[in-house]
């Protein structure tokens, strides 16, 4: 596993993840007649903005 993402590096950025994902992650099940796309949503520019 790579040293950025071992469990206590992860469990110190939780506050950071959450901050980020939040906005996203709401808007995108704001609007429930849109299909949803986690993926584009979050887990593809996750790593990248948390690192």
């Amino acid at each position: 596993m790579a040293r950025e993402f071992t469990v206590r590096r992860v469990e110190g950025m939780r506050g950071r993840i959450q901050e980020i994902t939040g906005d996203p992650l709401n808007r995108m099940t704001a609007d429930r007649a849109r299909r949803a796309d986690l993926i584009d949503t979050s887990a593809s520019p996750l790593p990248m903005t948390v690192s």
